[in-house]
């Protein structure tokens, strides 16, 4: 068992190497606990959520949007007492054929990006959305950077249903068993992106979510009604360090729902935030 607030030594020097935006603001965060809270559900018109980043610059909120048959949207989420509350942001030019994921980078500009994946399951030509994170307070409509196509290379179509930034590369995880893991090098440029195969995660077949922890010592993964956990290294672990690898823990935790999207939530939590389908809200506390 882990004890909270103890940090071994070499930990502390690795972080001290690290740049301050490998952990954006949050502590020393490893892998989280299997323990769930119930929180209450988002209120309506939000009828489900598919994807959850965390933002960087705005303490408190998150960034939420809903999959095909919605608006394209992405939605301010805080938690106040307890409660989920949205606020609905319009992204003009934008066009949720399926939009199922979204994470959360930050610009040479200094300002954050949203990044929405399509997911390929409508066999369309398939988008990554490039969005300048807007004020979630004031703003109404918030700017579409770049629209930018991308392929599996040699697989054909893979739905994809999660993604996550790790060390400033755009990483996308297959619903498939395994997992298959890819990463950009780039996404600049108006061509058509091919992502490069890294390797594959075993044990939870066909997740939905992937998210990395603060300190990139764990990644958490869900499959709609299990979470489980993989451990790297360490702090400042190479995503490399956790490809062909099983799980070091899980459990079955949201059985009979359907969660689709989280985050370590909000900046500087080691919590989990996880949303359903359902519109039913967990938090999955820090060890």
């Amino acid at each position: 068992m882990r004890h909270r607030g103890v940090v071994p030594l070499a930990a502390v020097l690795l972080i001290a190497l690290l740049p301050s935006s490998a952990f954006a603001g949050h502590g020393i965060c490893g892998p989280p606990s299997t323990k769930v809270q119930d929180l209450s559900s988002l209120a309506k018109p939000v009828s489900e959520a598919s994807g959850l980043a965390t933002s960087w610059l705005h303490p408190g909120v998150g960034w939420m949007i809903q999959d095909s048959g919605h608006p394209p949207n992405v939605y301010a989420l805080r938690i106040t007492n307890g409660r989920p509350v949205v606020r609905a942001i319009k992204v003009p030019g934008a066009e949720n054929t399926d939009w199922e994921d979204i994470s959360y980078s930050r610009g040479a500009d200094g300002r954050g990006r949203l990044w929405v994946v399509e997911s390929m399951q409508s066999h369309r030509d398939p988008y990554i959305y490039e969005i300048l994170e807007p004020d979630p307070d004031h703003d109404s409509t918030a700017t579409l950077l770049g629209v930018h196509r991308y392929r599996y290379p040699g697989v054909g179509w893979q739905n994809t249903e999660a993604s996550f930034w790790f060390h400033q590369q755009l990483i996308l995880a297959t619903k498939t068993s395994p997992t298959r893991l890819y990463r950009f090098d780039s996404l600049d440029g108006p061509r058509i992106h091919y992502p490069k195969y890294i390797g594959d995660l075993y044990g939870e077949p066909r997740i939905s979510m992937l998210r990395v922890s603060p300190d990139q010592s764990a990644l958490i993964a869900s499959d709609h009604q299990s979470m489980a956990v993989y451990e790297g290294r360490g702090p400042g672990s190479h995503i490399e360090d956790f490809v062909g690898k099983w799980p070091a823990y899980g459990r079955i935790t949201f059985k009979g729902d359907n969660v689709e999207a989280g985050d370590f939530f909000p900046l500087g939590s080691c919590d989990v935030v996880m949303l359903a389908e359902s519109r039913h809200v967990y938090r999955i506390l820090a060890r």
